[in-house]
């Protein structure tokens, strides 16, 4: 098929995790013998794929005062408008919010949704929100996409909840995952002992994870408080809690440094590279996050033997085996029950934490990328197969 992939920026280059979707999913196709065609303002291909037979139309970068993703939104469709790129391509395929497409892949979080919850009603009226508002009620409400592909049910649901799209146009599809990158090193003893010493932490430490960039949308404060309320037969000495991420770190020093949280391990890393290290020395993920489309912090964290306790809120909930690979919290602010949670996994014995870290790995292995494309490909045969 000749497959018309839109973004406003593709790249392979240090890719975030939107980024390695898409070029996934590019690459992926062209394995399977498609041609594919990136529409963009931004094009840029690790020296490593430079024989990546991708083709690339620019789409023209202009400046707008309120929202770059409704200026290439205008700007794309002009293109596809004028050079009759819908005529083409067999399937035209979008990663981002534009529109009419055939098929439009959404993971970002719906801005009718996440707005309100951190915003006062009053920013509706500023124009950057406006905008985006405006582009997302015509894009779902008026059968511009004539299919979707969602990456959680959670998001299937708020879809058909917030803006009747029939379920018949939704398609959950989930990420794939890098197990060359992600995967589980706990029986390495010599190798974990040498990472922790790396990341500074002590050999025999019980060691929680937090990883975001918006520490209090992803439930840190949540965090904090659960621990404060920690059983105190629990070893808190023997406690470390290693929050990973780019969000500002002041207030949350303030609080851990005037409360009784000092005599936890607590560490703020920073943004890392190597995230998977950080994972492969942990021992439980602690995401009470309040929305997230899906949450990928939640298979990579698996997929290195680490369980997880999230909340309903976050789309990979919907993996969680309570109490046999993590937990399921109710409501994201519940501190006490996130405390009970915790102090039940401290209690653990060490078979116990063996078989929570055995299903956690055996969960992330239905995440692949290969999975990933061949479900992305057979959507496209059938939406092909009924042009025809």
């Amino acid at each position: 098929m000749n497959i018309l992939l839109i973004r406003r920026n593709f790249t392979s280059i240090s890719p975030g995790g939107a980024e390695r979707a898409a070029t996934e999913i590019a690459f992926g196709l062209i394995k399977r013998g498609h041609c594919v065609t990136i529409l963009s303002e931004k094009f840029a291909i690790d020296k490593e794929q430079e024989n990546h037979n991708l083709k690339w139309i620019k789409v023209p970068k202009k400046r707008s005062l309120f929202s770059g993703t409704y200026s290439f939104h205008k700007q794309a469709q002009k293109i596809i408008k004028n050079e009759n790129l819908r005529e083409k391509f067999e399937i035209t395929f979008s990663l981002c919010r534009t529109y009419p497409v055939d098929v439009m892949r959404v993971t970002e979080q719906i801005h009718h949704i996440w707005l309100p919850m951190n915003y006062h009603k009053i920013q509706s009226l500023n124009p950057r929100h406006s905008f985006l508002l405006k582009l997302e009620k015509e894009l779902f409400t008026k059968n511009k996409a004539k299919n979707f592909i969602v990456i959680s049910q959670l998001f299937k649901t708020q879809l058909m909840e917030n803006f009747d799209v029939p379920e018949e146009k939704i398609s959950v599809i989930y990420n794939g995952l890098d197990h060359d990158k992600f995967y589980n090193i706990k029986d390495d003893k010599e190798k974990l002992i040498n990472l922790k010493a790396k990341y500074n932490i002590p050999s025999g430490n019980t060691v929680f994870v937090f990883v975001a960039h918006n520490f209090k949308i992803k439930g840190l404060p949540t965090v904090l408080e659960a621990l404060l309320k920690l059983d105190k037969k629990s070893s808190l000495k023997n406690l470390s809690l290693l929050i990973v991420g780019k969000d500002n770190a002041t207030s949350y020093l303030n609080k851990i440094n005037n409360s009784n949280l000092n005599s936890i391990d607590i560490k703020f890393l920073g943004l890392q590279r190597s995230i998977n290290e950080i994972y492969q020395i942990s021992d439980l993920l602690v995401y009470p996050g309040s929305f997230e489309t899906f949450g990928n912090v939640i298979t990579e964290a698996m997929a290195c033997g680490v369980p997880a306790v999230t909340s309903k809120l976050v789309g990979a909930s919907e993996i969680i085996n309570h109490k046999k690979n993590g937990y399921f919290l109710e409501n994201c602010t519940d501190s006490s029950t996130l405390a009970a949670y915790l102090n039940d996994f401290l209690n653990l014995n060490t078979e116990q934490k063996k078989s929570f870290t055995r299903n956690a790995i055996k969960t992330a292995q239905n995440f692949d990328w290969n999975k990933n494309v061949e479900s992305i490909e057979k959507l496209f045969i059938k939406i092909a197969n009924k042009k025809n």
